[in-house]
């Protein structure tokens, strides 16, 4: 799906100014460094480098990796980007080097169990700083299978359409996410199936603090209001 989209993920998914608004706020220095991990085609670590900052964008799909190098270079913004599995930051990048790290999009959630999410997250908490600041974003998913959703709304764009589909297997407690993307000018479709662990506010939260992060703040969008069980989206902002 995702090497599909990455020529289209613009359109699809245009960064918001309410997005690098709210990053902007946490970040304590002219110059910082910073690590996105899962960061697509590169649309928030290219603007936090337009800002003057350092920055690392690493992402497993190639395609998304190859497209950021290529908006950046033409854009004479300096990002380094790598193809890289976020499970194997530790072996790419010395401890305590970054001031912030963040993980958006829903990406920490294609790990598939709590104790794999809490691996990453104690190696985020030792890439960082003293009073460095991890940022994640997540689906509510206490939302999604309270209110029992099945499907996000569908992404219409002069050029494709993409819709997506929950199935939750309460066995397992797993989330089948499924989507069919539609170039429309050349009448193609793809299709396809991904795992997502539904990860709940009190799940992360002891994550987070097992990891050994002393502060976290919750929200439930990138305007800053504060997290309900009806919010959209899980954003936790924690403190090193």
């Amino acid at each position: 799906m995702y090497r599909s989209i990455a020529p289209y993920y613009k359109e699809i998914f245009p960064l918001k100014e309410a997005t690098i608004s709210f990053v902007r706020s946490f970040l304590k220095g002219l110059r910082s460094r910073v690590l996105d991990t899962g960061c697509a085609v590169g649309q928030l670590a290219a603007a936090l480098a337009r800002d003057g900052h350092d920055v690392t964008g690493v992402d497993l799909d190639a395609a998304m990796i190859e497209t950021a190098k290529k908006d950046a270079a033409n854009r004479g913004l300096k990002v380094d980007f790598e193809t890289m599995d976020m499970m194997e930051i530790d072996a790419h990048f010395a401890s305590h080097s970054f001031d912030m790290a963040f993980c958006l999009g829903n990406t920490m959630v294609h790990l598939q169990s709590p104790e794999e999410i809490g691996r990453f997250i104690k190696r985020i908490f030792d890439l960082l700083k003293n009073q460095g600041t991890f940022i994640v974003q997540v689906v509510n998913y206490e939302h999604v299978l309270a209110g029992g959703i099945t499907e996000l709304p569908v992404i219409d764009t002069p050029h494709v359409r993409f819709e997506r589909h929950y199935i939750y297997d309460r066995a397992n407690h797993i989330m089948h996410f499924q989507t069919r993307f539609t170039l429309k000018e050349e009448r193609k479709h793809f299709q396809d199936e991904v795992l997502l662990y539904p990860l709940t506010h009190s799940e992360l939260d002891a994550l987070i603090k097992d990891a050994g992060f002393n502060e976290v703040v919750y929200y439930g969008d990138f305007s800053a209001n504060k997290y309900t069980d009806e919010s959209p989206a899980l954003i936790a902002v924690a403190g090193s």
